[in-house]
Formats: C-alpha cells, sequence, structure tokens
C-alpha cells in the first residue's frame, strides 16, 4: 500500500469520527430500543493480507447507548456462508483491523451487526478490492478488478483511482481513473504502458476508492518484473582444476559482448559465485569442497542489467580421487571420475605421488578409458600422496588436476623380545605345556603354536587370539606321546592381517629313557633342553620306589657348550643310579628330570626363570632270590624260607614235597617258610624238595626248584 494514501486516510478517519461523535452528544436517550446496523465506509487491504475496516456510527446509538453490547463484525472469503465473527466491544470506536484473511490473494467479504437488546439486522456485504495483473507483452500491463459493492454506494467517490510505481524511483504516480458506477470487471480492462528506460525493473499497481466519510478503499498492491534486452550470449570453459589449496580453479573464455559486466559460477545448476568485469576470466571456488566428490561447474556471463544471464557453458566435472587401501595386501586403489567436455578428448591420467612430504613425481600414466590404479608394494612405514591430472589431446598443455589424497602407510610393529619360556611335561600326565613371554605392545592379532620332532618340520596344532594386557601366553598339547619321544615347539606371531611376523626360539621336552643292568644299576639317559636364552644350567634327577613318593637324587650339571644361545645341538646325558643298597621294592624304579634354566648371566634379559619337566619312565629290576640248602628248626636257621628282593606278589607260590612226591607244605605270602612241620607235626630229619613259581613286576614268569636237609 502507499504510504502517503495511508496518511490521508488515517487523518480524514479520526476527523469523521469526531464530527459524529459531537453530533451525537445533542439526542435525546429512548431507552430500550435496537441499536441499528452501520454501515461499513471502507475496507482497505494491507500489505501482509490483513484488511482495516471503516464504518459509521448507528444513528440511534446516542439514543440507546446503555443498551449496546458490542459490533459484531463478521468475515468470509465467501458471500453466501462461513462467515467469522470479530467482536468490538467499544461503541463509539469505527474502525479495526482484522488480521488473517489474505485478502492480498483473494477479495474478503464483510458485514456488521451491532448487538444491544438484540442482534441487529446487517445492512449490506461489501468486499474487498482484488486487484489482478497481467502482462500480454514486454511493455504492456493489463489491470481488472472487482467493486466493493454491485453499485455505487451513496458515499462512494464515482472513480477508482489506479496508480503505478516503479521498484527503482518509490515513487506513485496516478496513471488513470476509472468510473465506478460503469466499470465491469467481466467485460473491463485497464491497460497501462510499461516504460522500462533501465534495462530492467519491477512495476506494482494499487486501485482506491475515496469515500465521502474521509476513509480510503485501498486494494492489494500486485506488479511483475520487465527486462529490455537480449541475455548476452554463453562463454567457454576451458578447464575446471582442483589446487594445491583444496579450492576449485575455474578459467573460461571472455565474452566477445560489450555490455557484459561479469560472470556467474554455477554448481549443477545453481549460482555459488559472481565475478564482476569483462576481463575476469578465472575463479578460486573456495565454498565447495573438492576432497568430498565431483562438482559440475558451468559459467553464464551477465550484461548490464544485471538480472538475466546468459546461457550457461559447457559443463565440466573437477577430478575425484579417493582411494581404498588395503593394508593386508599392502595395496592402495586410487579411483577417479571420467573428466568430460575437454576441447578435444580426454589424451589420459597421469597419476603423481609423494612421500613423506616430498616432491611429487610421476607414478602411472593411463589411457582415457581407464581411471582406476593400484600402488602396490606398500611395505614401508611412510606417507604417501597421490593426486591425478588429466590433459587435452588436441591442446597438451590444457590439463586439469583431481583433489590430492594422503595415505599411511601402516605396518605392524615387529615384536621385541618373543620368547619361548618352557616346553614341560606335565608331571604325571601325557600332556605337554608350552608357554611364551609376549610383547603386548606389538599390535599381535593372534599366536599359532607349532610343533616338530625335528627343527626341520614344523606343523601348527593350534591358534590363540592374542590375550589383553598379558604377556604370557600358554598351550596345552593334548596329543602329544612325551613318553616315547622329544618334541621341539615354537610359536609364531601373527598381525591383524594373519600374516607371520615373529618366530620364537624353540622349546625342546626333555625324554628320559632308564634302563635296568643286571649289576645293581639303573642307567639313565636324556637329551638337552633347548633353547632358553643360556643353555640349562644343571638337571636334577627324581626317583620313587614302585611309584610312591619321589624324591631328590641327583643334581647333573650342564656340560654342554655354554657359549651359544640359540641352536644348542642335542646331548646325550647318563646317571647310573645305584640300587644295591634298596632292600625292599617290588623291582619298578620311576624317574623324571627336572631341567633349570641359567637365569645368572649379566645379559639375561628377563625377571623370571624357568623350568622344563620330562617325561616319567620305569626300569624294572629282574627278581634277586637266595633260597638255603639245609635249615634246623631247633637251631638258628629254624624256617626255611626264599629271601630275596623285587619279587612281585602277583603269582607267587612255594610248595615243599617229601621223597614220595607229596606235599606238605605251602604257601602264597612270601614272607611265610616251612617250619618242618606237616598239619602241626613234626616231619623226620632227611632231604625234601622244593618249588618255587613267582612273576615278577615286568610280568616275567620264573620257576626255581631243588632240595633242601632238614636237620634236628
Amino acid at each position: 500500500m502507499f504510504c502517503y494514501f495511508s496518511m490521508i486516510y488515517s487523518a480524514k478517519r479520526y476527523l469523521s469520527l469526531l464530527i459524529l461523535i459531537l453530533w451525537g452528544v445533542g439526542f435525546t436517550q429512548v431507552k430500550g430500543q435496537t441499536i441499528a446496523s452501520p454501515d461499513i465506509y471502507c475496507l482497505s487491504v494491507n500489505a501482509n493480507g490483513d484488511v482495516t475496516v471503516v464504518w459509521g456510527l448507528p444513528s440511534n446509538l446516542n439514543s440507546n447507548i446503555n443498551t449496546f453490547k458490542s459490533y459484531n463484525i463478521y468475515t468470509s472469503s465467501n458471500r453466501n456462508f462461513g462467515y467469522s465473527v470479530t467482536t468490538v466491544g467499544s461503541p463509539f470506536q469505527n474502525s479495526t483491523v482484522i488480521f488473517g484473511t489474505g485478502a492480498n490473494t483473494k477479495p474478503i467479504y464483510f458485514y456488521i451487526t451491532t448487538l444491544s437488546t438484540k442482534n441487529s439486522v446487517p445492512v449490506d456485504t461489501l468486499s474487498t478490492i482484488y486487484l489482478s495483473y497481467q502482462k500480454p507483452s514486454p511493455g504492456m500491463a493489463v489491470l481488472t478488478w472487482n467493486p466493493i459493492y454491485p453499485t455505487q454506494l451513496p458515499t462512494e467517490y464515482p472513480f477508482y483511482s489506479v496508480y503505478q510505481e516503479y521498484y527503482k524511483t518509490y515513487i506513485p504516480v496516478l496513471v488513470g481513473t476509472v468510473n465506478a458506477n460503469t466499470f465491469n470487471p467481466q467485460t473491463g480492462l485497464f491497460t497501462d504502458t510499461i516504460n522500462i528506460t533501465l534495462c530492467a525493473d519491477t512495476v506494482r499497481f494499487e486501485v482506491e476508492l475515496p469515500d465521502s466519510s474521509g476513509c480510503v478503499s485501498f486494494s492489494n498492491v500486485t506488479g511483475k518484473s520487465y527486462y529490455v534486452g537480449n541475455a548476452p550470449l554463453a562463454v567457454g570453459i576451458d578447464t575446471v582444476s582442483v589446487t594445491a589449496g583444496n579450492t576449485i580453479y575455474v578459467s573460461w573464455t571472455k565474452s566477445t559482448q560489450g555490455n557484459v559486466i561479469g560472470y556467474i559460477i554455477y554448481n549443477n545448476g545453481t549460482p555459488i559465485d559472481t565475478v564482476y568485469g569483462i576481463n575476469s576470466t578465472s575463479f578460486n571456488v573456495t565454498s565447495l569442497n573438492p576432497s568430498t566428490g565431483s562438482y559440475s561447474i558451468t559459467v553464464a556471463p551477465i550484461d548490464s542489467c544485471k538480472s538475466t544471464a546468459g546461457a550457461q557453458s559447457n559443463q565440466q566435472n573437477t577430478l575425484f580421487l579417493h582411494d581404498a587401501p588395503d593394508k593386508c595386501a599392502q595395496t592402495n586403489t586410487l579411483t577417479w571420475n571420467t573428466y568430460v567436455n575437454l576441447d578435444g578428448d580426454v589424451g589420459g591420467y597421469i597419476v603423481y605421488y609423494s612421500v613423506n612430504g616430498g616432491p611429487f613425481k610421476i607414478l602411472a600414466k593411463t589411457n582415457p578409458q581407464v581411471t582406476t590404479y593400484e600402488d602396490t608394494g606398500l611395505n614401508k612405514i611412510e606417507s604417501r600422496c597421490y593426486y591425478v591430472r588429466v590433459w587435452d589431446s588436441l591442446r597438451h598443455d590444457t590439463t586439469a588436476s583431481s583433489n590430492i589424497i594422503c595415505y599411511s602407510v601402516g605396518l605392524s610393529k615387529p615384536p621385541q623380545n618373543n620368547y619361548l619360556r618352557t616346553a614341560s611335561v606335565i608331571l604325571f600326565t601325557s600332556d605337554i605345556f608350552v608357554e611364551g613371554f609376549i610383547d603386548t605392545a606389538s599390535g599381535a592379532a593372534a599366536y599359532v603354536f607349532q610343533r616338530s620332532t625335528d627343527t626341520g618340520k614344523f606343523s601348527s596344532i593350534d591358534t590363540l587370539r592374542s590375550p589383553f594386557a598379558n604377556d604370557t601366553i600358554s598351550y596345552t598339547d593334548l596329543k602329544a606321546k612325551p613318553s616315547t619321544q622329544s618334541y621341539i615347539y615354537r610359536i609364531l606371531t601373527l598381525d591383524s592381517c594373519n600374516k607371520s611376523v615373529d618366530t620364537t626360539n624353540i622349546g625342546q621336552t626333555i625324554y628320559l629313557t632308564a634302563t635296568a643292568q643286571t649289576n645293581g644299576l639303573n642307567t639313565l639317559n636324556w637329551n638337552d633342553y633347548r633353547e632358553w636364552y643360556e643353555p640349562p644350567l644343571d638337571y636334577e634327577i627324581y626317583r620313587s620306589l614302585d611309584g610312591i613318593n619321589y624324591a631328590f637324587l641327583h643334581t647333573v650339571k650342564y656340560a654342554g657348550p655354554h657359549k651359544q644361545k640359540t641352536s644348542v645341538p642335542a646331548g646325550e646325558y647318563t646317571y647310573e643310579d645305584s640300587i644295591a643298597s634298596v632292600a625292599s621294592s617290588k623291582g619298578i624304579f620311576y624317574y623324571y628330570i627336572k631341567g633349570m634354566a641359567n637365569d645368572t648371566g649379566l645379559t639375561y634379559p628377563y625377571s623370571f626363570r624357568d623350568s622344563s619337566y620330562s617325561n616319567i619312565t620305569e626300569a624294572y629290576q629282574n627278581p634277586i632270590v637266595f633260597i638255603p640248602d639245609a635249615f634246623n628248626p631247633n637251631g638258628v636257621n629254624k624256617i626255611f624260607i626264599p629271601v630275596g628282593v623285587f619279587i612281585g606278589v602277583t603269582g607267587y607260590n612255594f610248595s615243599v614235597l617229601n621223597r614220595w612226591g607229596q606235599l606238605i607244605f605251602q604257601s602264597t605270602d612270601p614272607t611265610i617258610g616251612w617250619d618242618g612241620t606237616e598239619h602241626g607235626g613234626k616231619v623226620m630229619e632227611g632231604i625234601y624238595v622244593y618249588l618255587l613259581t613267582y612273576t615278577s613286576n615286568k610280568g616275567q614268569y620264573f620257576q626255581q626248584t631243588g632240595t633242601v636237609t632238614l636237620l634236628r
């Protein structure tokens, strides 16, 4: 709404209100009469679509002022139904603003009643002026609007005033009037000539209808934009390249039209920057991040009117480089999009790389159809950066570069001081316990336990995940047979790529054998333990008689080559155990060896001392039996009984027969002998035959026969 008309309207509205108030003071009040409905004088559309309503005070208001309750203002977008009500409670108020009507988009209808002793009968329904606009040609404007009332109201001025305003001047100008009595919105049109002298402008129109009461009905304001002249011709884009500073550099050809004052840069058809000056033919785009994707860039010139740009140039996409490193394969696959719309064809792509911030060098060249390259052999810890450059097959100096990407080649940290502490037979079992010390800071993913019967043919027996925050890892081998041979173990370290990055020292179990000699000796033989940090300090020998109560027997000092820390050759070690002093036994001797690591060296790096047990082995001694050839029940040797050691209880049978072959004594208890009686009675002196049978603890059967002389 044009501002100066609003000021005129406001002054007249308050003057009219003052006159009516003064005029009404002289009336004599008549109580109890219904107050008449007021006449609507003006409906004015505000810029936001609200409507200011102005009405005259009812003729009998003063005489019935004591019955006044309210004015009821009815509003609808349809003349016949759906009215909403706004209530005004002051009897001498003659204007208000009705909010949210949307009168700037369509006509809105109003009528007013007075509520006193009852609701009055409305006078007439009036509508706001809704102005519509057409632009049939660049220099013409056609206006049409609806009247406030189908016929002219008594206080209404006889003509509509049409005002025009240009945005560049902001000055409203009266461009014509239309007779309010004869104007027909169905057949009547108001035509105005548009005069654009500054290339482009927006023209606005408003229709006004004054009222003799002093107010003015304003329509909504409507308008259109006009442009004079033709859009400038398109320019050609050279290249779109990513700079080292991670900005997009765009260059294009200069426009040949003198009225061009600048250029608009687009991304996917959306303006992102404007460059002014006809000679400005390049620009660094900082609003886009070329490291996140490829962008489609075009350029269009703009002329001095600054309203319409010319056609956009050919489109070129930024080269977007990304990678897919494979740490395990030690490769990095580079991929980029195809560059389009060079002046000539794509001649090819050049891949550049830099190591640890050094100068970029050519890594590879590809043909125009290949947009990927695999960088291999990344087996060093270093930082590698890459970018790709495309070149024009016609103009080799025309190139465009991609974004720069960097990749840090990360390799697993080699373990430090991984060490196989021991490989030991678990006493009284057939299992072997293997334990290692590991570097928890190496980032190892798993450990592989391997076993062999010689150092050249290891096989994996189990894989264990890396323990969390623990420098010890162990495994129990349940499938070995340590009573038959020695085993060699080692531990392999696997990184996160399942690749072996370290192998520990070996650990060779002690295999012990024992042989029973006929001269009262048991001979023990065993192999060296391999490979502690230092060779073994000594071997402790433990023995048990008949499997009961193992006791320390002897210490054998290590006799091998001490100065070698690895690959100590196995040596045969022997110990002879004299059993002559053993008076009571079943003849089964059990032995095991305990090897002790040497932690006394000045360079020994660990805080622990390890040991390793051998298998348990047995030596079976054959029984030794002495049978006397005479005895005297009344003398010193009163009982005839075999005396021996290492005789098994199983199968023992001692019998005595007379000269006729008759059995006169028998015992299955090695502790019971013949006292020279038969059924409690003494037998005569003479020569008797004996028979002794027994089974050794090895299961061998023995039989001895002979004669004994009974003396009295």
